[in-house]
């Protein structure tokens, strides 16, 4: 009997320890899984794999390689007689890229590319008459006219203005009458012909379909807006009022919008720190270049982008290891933050200074903030004053 009870008892006491040894691993497995989890959650982000660049963007690497050569040469960029400038080889090349890909975004970079080198010679009229040669009813004119006109210098307007009436005067496709049209008005009150732009403006929207002119309300709006011609809002379902660019020292106005990183960005909660908004696009050559380097403390940056495709925004964003708050402005058509700042081309920058007024703006053709040196000096001199202002 003793003997049977102690065969039980060591039984019993062996069962226990084999419980608190599957006790034991199981807390062991526990903890192992909630610190590879504490792990995973914690630890830094994978960087994306780069995307290949594009076939416009080697050729126009190719074509900046040749340009720095023919600098070094001795070359002179406005010396378009030379037949070694690079612009004679490559702006045929990007022009041919560009109609081959004239549905895509390859397309519209390629011809921003060899804008971008033109513009740097003064040549940009040297694509007038590969254009001029297009069917009129084209589909490229589409894009083709909105970059020559952001890239044209002040001095070439007529070739433009000459250009856009061309088209106006011979295409049969509605939305590209209303374009061009609109385009050549554009360019006449650049040039002070107000009269003219008046009359060809008013044509527009006297032929244009009501059907049409509500669809495009928004872009009618932006480009209306910008002419300078005293009109008076059409009444047009969807037309909001005209804006205006904000002037210097008047209170920028404010927003509140979801950035891509899911962060939500206002002037308000910005108030205090010298702004830079940065209104661009990835298709916008001139854009490109980094703004990182004015990053300091007391100073902020937000990107407005005017792009219609966020996963190309958000692809360029990974790519360049962009880190500032980028704002996916609606659909691109002129409303939402680019209408509320009248942004009518690309690159256009509105700094703030800390109180959240317009200290300095520049929307594009003319240079402002772009020049060299400019943005620097205007940012230290922001901060300096933001300083004195807190103190």
């Amino acid at each position: 009997m003793l003997r049977v009870g102690a065969s039980y008892n060591g039984l019993y006491q062996g069962e226990i320890m084999s419980g608190i040894a599957k006790l034991r691993l199981s807390l062991i497995l526990l903890g192992a899984v909630i610190a590879f989890g504490t792990w995973w959650t914690l630890r830094p982000p994978e960087e994306p794999p780069p995307r290949p660049p594009s076939e416009a963007d080697l050729l126009a690497e190719q074509m900046q390689q040749d340009t720095y050569a023919y600098l070094e040469s001795g070359g002179d960029l406005k010396n378009l007689n030379d037949p070694k400038h690079p612009a004679k080889k490559w702006a045929p090349v990007l022009w041919q890229h560009f109609l081959d890909h004239s549905d895509s975004m390859e397309g519209h970079r390629a011809l921003s590319h060899a804008l971008a080198l033109l513009r740097r010679s003064d040549a940009v009229s040297e694509l007038y008459s590969k254009a001029a040669s297009l069917d009129p009813d084209d589909k490229v004119w589409h894009t083709a006219l909105y970059l020559l006109r952001t890239y044209t210098p002040e001095g070439d307007l007529a070739k433009f203005e000459s250009l856009a009436e061309s088209v106006f005067r011979r295409t049969h496709a509605a939305t590209l009458r209303m374009e061009s049209g609109t385009h050549a008005a554009w360019a006449l009150s650049q040039q002070g012909k107000t009269a003219k732009a008046r009359e060809v403006i008013e044509t527009v929207l006297a032929e244009t379909p009501d059907e049409l002119k509500s669809k495009h309300a928004r872009w009618l709006w932006r480009e209306l807006s910008r002419l300078d011609l005293g009109l008076e809002t059409p009444d047009i379902p969807g037309m909001p009022e005209f804006p205006r660019t904000p002037d210097l020292g008047a209170e920028a106005p404010d927003f509140s919008v979801r950035a891509l990183d899911g962060s939500t960005v206002s002037l308000a909660g910005l108030r205090g720190k010298v702004v830079l908004l940065d209104f661009w696009a990835t298709w916008c050559v001139p854009c490109l270049p980094d703004i990182a380097k004015y990053e300091s403390e007391g100073f902020a940056i937000v990107g407005v982008s005017a792009d219609t495709d966020r996963k190309a925004l958000e692809t360029i964003v990974d790519e360049r290891r962009i880190r500032w708050p980028q704002l996916f402005d609606d659909d691109g058509t002129g409303g939402g933050i680019v209408g509320l700042y009248n942004v009518y081309g690309y690159p256009s920058y509105f700094l703030l200074d800390c109180e959240g007024r317009v200290a300095a703006q520049t929307n594009s053709p003319s240079p402002g903030l772009r020049e060299k040196g400019v943005m620097e000096k205007t940012v230290s001199r922001l901060l300096r004053e933001c300083v004195t202002t807190t103190e």
